[in-house]
């Protein structure tokens, strides 16, 4: 009598299972970047400006905001100088994808980089 041994997978489900992980992998290492085409900045829950983030590298001052300095460049925006104690805006780096944030708590300014509403990012995944 020819006794059954149990078969909990084939060759094929190995391949199979080798290709999803590879493509996991993949997937994770691609990051998604949706550049952002202009930068809104928000001072006291009010856009006191929007610029566009495709302008010539420069360094740029608003009335609205005197004390601070910003630099756009490679479709990014820094805060290169500020009032306050700390400087953790000055230093957070600079922002270029929807969705990023540069905040100065102390003098409640905020800079947010924003795109083309069709190709938002969601805030969520359900």
């Amino acid at each position: 009598m020819k006794s059954k041994a149990l078969v909990f997978a084939r060759k094929s489900d190995f391949l199979i299972l080798i290709v999803l992980f590879l493509t996991s992998i993949l997937l994770c290492l691609i990051p998604y970047r949706n550049r952002g085409t202009r930068a809104q900045i928000i001072l006291d829950q009010k856009i006191i400006a929007e610029i566009p983030l495709s302008q010539p590298e420069e360094a740029l001052t608003l009335t609205a905001a005197p004390d601070y300095q910003f630099t756009v460049s490679d479709g990014k925006i820094s805060i290169i100088a500020a009032p306050c104690r700390n400087q953790l805006c000055v230093h957070s780096g600079a922002a270029g994808s929807v969705g990023q944030r540069i905040i100065c708590l102390p003098n409640r300014l905020m800079i947010v980089i924003v795109g083309n509403d069709d190709k938002a990012i969601p805030d969520a995944v359900l």
